[in-house]
């Protein structure tokens, strides 16, 4: 009876020590297991209908807008708001996500000015001029506020959204 025990005393030690291995090899540095409130966006609000110009406009708390200064600080630096598309990895750049997507080959077309639907800013409003198509008659579409260091990479894996509905006249 007592081998039976310390079988799986022992089998509970070993399941134990291998995933306290496995957690000590993950990269947790750029993980937040705390609910991020710095950013509200307030325009447009969610899941509303919008004409074109549309303005998305933020507000923002506990963060220095300091634009791109060279500094790695995580309550300072600017934003990237992703219209329609995936923002990159946590403390990855928009040059990383320039390169990600750099299929013909040459720096100019994995260029930052050439992302589509990304937007770098130290401002806390963007005004949208055009929307990429959806071929729908009322097109959903999504921006992404997500936060960058002063040197340009994202902070965390916080991301702000909103949802919004366009219906396309002709």
């Amino acid at each position: 009876m007592h081998t039976r025990h310390g079988r799986r005393w022992g089998a509970a030690v070993i399941g134990l020590l291998g995933l306290s291995l496995l957690l000590a090899a993950c990269d947790w540095s750029n993980m937040a297991f705390v609910q991020d409130h710095r950013v509200r966006i307030i325009e447009p609000a969610d899941r509303s209908t919008v004409t074109l110009p549309i303005t998305l406009r933020w507000e923002v708390e506990g963060f220095r807008v300091t634009g791109k200064d060279g500094r790695a600080l995580r309550d300072a630096g600017y934003f990237a708001v992703f219209v329609d598309r995936t923002p990159m990895p946590p403390g990855q750049s928009l040059e990383w996500l320039a390169q990600q997507e750099d299929s013909c080959g040459s720096s100019a077309c994995g260029s930052v000015d050439n992302l589509s639907g990304v937007y770098a800013t130290d401002d806390t409003r963007l005004k949208l001029t055009r929307l990429s198509a959806t071929g729908r008659d009322i097109e959903k579409h999504e921006a992404v506020v997500v936060l960058l260091d002063g040197t340009g990479r994202r902070i965390g894996e916080s991301a702000f959204y909103v949802q919004f509905n366009f219906e396309r006249t002709v």
